[in-house]
């Protein structure tokens, strides 16, 4: 501001002389003089402080609402001028106040007069109100002096303060020329020695940065085109911006422009969170290539692979799994509970085992839920087999697996026909389809064995075609095998009880084992093949006996014995077989033993 012009009078030339009269004049002109300086330099000091409480007053407001340390700088240069401009003029105080002294001095030693009392007046008025002006004086720049201590002490806080600040902070005024950097700023950026470039603007110190190689985020050869952007965009977001470090690492840029135009830099090593995301980073990829890996691994599996929580949701299928029941009934099937997804498939009829009684169904197979310990066959709508294997991970996820067995279950099934046919062929007599001679040896020593442990009786009855060889002579083999076969018919339908053995003993000879039979109701079976056998009429015409084909029967009835052995049921009945055959055929004979 411009200091306030001091009008002075012009002095009386030294060789006049002086005169009592003309020392009101003088005096005057004198005093007018000192009072006009006075209060020119108490209106100067008075205007300087006015104006520096109002700047200070308005920057520590400022700083209160936006810790502008910027301000509080300003409060410290301001100051320190203002005291150096006050000083000046406290010199002229000095030299007015040396001037009434000595005015007032000379005063004293005048001529006594009639104006001596007014002039020694108006002296000694004029030397305590430039007394009184110096003491305002004094008090002000003492006030004044006492701001920019408190100005001094602020900013020396502040600059502690954001000194010991974890971040990097940078503060530019409304121009954009940097005010302050703190510590962190300098260990984060060692070679841009930052302090040296406070006063310098923003671009400027980019250019610096680009002339020393140090502009690392800025892609090589854009450099120009990455300052513009970067002046363009300055304080205009709040966002972090992500900034590489000369150490390699990285950190976090916030800028905010303040009421007052300022900018705020503020820079946030995040190196290690940057590290610690690129970590989680690489694992989450890692860990989306192992489960792309372990969907591709899953689908390229001939068998339906279904996965669930421990919750049972759904989690995973695989392509093989469409196909099967509960996973073929459309829709999101991701997240479903397992017990939603049978129910659907319930209601479309796909579970044919569950097929009347869905409810009874669904319960046991929850119940059982998780509890498999080996693999379960079932046979799907479709006609398929399927192999069912639950296993619990110890996550907690339930693991099924459905293997289509459809070609292993028709091959053992397959097996199994051919294993029953072997041990048939191995069991029966290929020309008359009963029990051959080893079956009903297996089949008498078993019942022979249950009758000594139950002591129930046991029959058996041996059966010889009369004259069959004759039959054969006359009629040929082929008729005579035919021959076989209906006899053998006719004496299977005689076996009327369960557990009864009728077998081709050998030649024309067959073998009826009546288990738990006695005398009487061997008797009956040995009637009933000859009256069947009767009936049926077969034509022989070489036969001694009748006009038809007959059979001779020995009947052998006991009660086993362990000390004996089966064989001797069957030479009973065999002797009383001859003993039929000596006394005519056509018969039958019982023996009891």
């Amino acid at each position: 501001m411009a200091w306030p012009a001091v009008q002075m009078l012009p002095m009386r030339a030294k060789n006049r002389k002086f005169t009592p009269q003309g020392c009101i004049p003088q005096m005057g002109d004198t005093l007018k003089a000192g009072a006009t300086l006075t209060l020119a330099c108490s209106h100067a000091v008075t205007c300087h402080r006015r104006q520096k409480a109002h700047s200070a007053g308005h920057r520590l407001r400022r700083l209160a609402g936006c810790w502008d340390s910027a301000n509080v700088a300003a409060i410290g240069k301001s100051s320190v001028k203002y005291l150096r401009a006050a000083s000046g003029w406290l010199l002229v105080f000095g030299l007015v106040l040396l001037i009434q002294l000595a005015q007032f001095a000379f005063a004293l030693q005048a001529d006594r007069s009639a104006m001596a009392p007014v002039t020694l007046g108006l002296a000694l008025a004029g030397l305590l109100l430039v007394l009184a002006l110096g003491f305002v004086v004094w008090r002000r720049m003492s006030r004044l002096e006492a701001v920019h201590q408190q100005a001094q002490a602020a900013y020396a806080c502040l600059r502690e303060a954001i000194d010991e600040m974890p971040a990097a902070i940078e503060l530019y005024d409304a121009q954009d020329r940097l005010v302050i950097c703190n510590r962190r700023m300098e260990q984060l950026y060692p070679d841009s020695a930052r302090t040296e470039g406070v006063g310098l603007r923003y671009e400027e110190l980019l250019r610096r940065a680009q002339q020393q190689g140090m502009l690392i985020d800025a892609p090589v050869g854009q450099e120009e085109e990455w300052i513009a952007l970067r002046i363009a965009g300055r304080g205009r977001s709040n966002a972090p911006q992500l900034r590489r470090l000369p150490d390699g690492g990285w950190a976090h840029l916030y800028e905010a422009r303040t009421t007052s135009g300022c900018i705020v830099a503020v820079r946030v090593d995040v190196t290690e969170s940057v590290h610690q995301r690129e970590v989680l980073s690489a694992a989450r990829a890692e860990a989306q290539a192992a489960r792309v890996r372990l969907h591709e691994a899953i689908d390229a599996m001939p068998a339906g692979v279904a996965i669930y929580d421990e919750a049972d949701r759904l989690v995973m299928y695989n392509r093989e799994a469409v196909d099967m029941p509960p996973y073929g009934v459309g829709g999101e099937l991701i997240g479903q509970t397992y017990e939603a997804l049978l129910r659907r498939s319930l209601a479309q009829g796909d579970i044919t085992e569950a097929l009347g009684r869905e409810d009874e169904w669904l319960r046991q197979r929850l119940a059982a839920r998780g509890l498999l310990k080996v693999p379960v066959l079932r046979r799907s709508k479709d006609g398929r087999w399927m192999h069912y294997y639950e296993t619990r991970a110890p996550s907690g996820n339930l693991i099924m697996v459905r293997l289509d067995v459809t070609d292993l279950v028709e091959k053992s099934l397959e097996l199994e026909r051919a294993n029953e046919l072997l041990s048939r062929l191995s069991t029966t007599d290929s020309l008359t389809g009963l029990a051959n001679r080893r079956q009903f040896d297996q089949s008498l020593q078993t019942e022979w064995m249950r009758s000594a442990r139950n002591q129930q009786p046991i029959s058996l009855l041996m059966i010889d075609v009369d004259f069959f060889k004759r039959y054969n002579d006359h009629y040929g083999h082929l008729t005579g095998d035919a021959c076989l076969r209906q006899i053998a018919g006719i004496l299977f339908d005689c076996a009327q009880r369960s557990g009864e053995v009728v077998a081709r003993y050998g030649g024309e000879e067959f073998a009826m084992l009546l288990p738990g039979a006695d005398v009487e109701a061997a008797r009956v079976v040995a009637q009933r093949c000859m009256d069947e056998l009767s009936k049926a009429a077969i034509p022989h015409a070489n036969s001694p006996v009748a006009p038809w084909l007959t059979i001779s029967i020995g009947v052998a009835t006991a009660v086993a014995d362990q000390n004996l052995l089966p064989e001797s049921l069957v030479a009973c009945a065999d002797a009383a077989l001859y003993r039929t055959k000596g006394s005519g055929r056509a018969r039958f004979e019982v023996v009891s033993t």
